[in-house]
């Protein structure tokens, strides 16, 4: 039905819309993947924040302040995103 070879998105969309498609399309996976990333990070952080603070705080409430900022998500995400940075570059 389509004149030529489509190999990609990109190229049904250049076909269909036009040029202004692949911004639109590069746009959107953009988008995707930084909230995919978002929500990897969200999980990471809860599953390793009530980790940690069943086996090293067993004895103490979760209101305690000692060591809060371990018991925090931010914690992990900061951790895992330099990790990160440092594999991907």
């Amino acid at each position: 039905m389509v004149p030529g070879n489509l190999d990609s998105m990109y190229d049904l969309g250049y076909v269909i819309v036009g040029r202004g498609s692949i911004f639109f399309i590069s746009t959107i996976i953009a988008i995707n993947s930084f909230g995919i990333l978002i929500i990897y990070f969200i999980i990471y952080g809860d599953i390793l924040k009530t980790l940690v603070a069943q086996l090293a705080f067993e004895n103490k409430g979760m209101n305690d302040p000692d060591n809060f900022f371990i018991r925090d998500r931010t914690f992990y995400v900061i951790k895992m995103a330099i990790l990160l940075f440092y594999l991907v570059l």
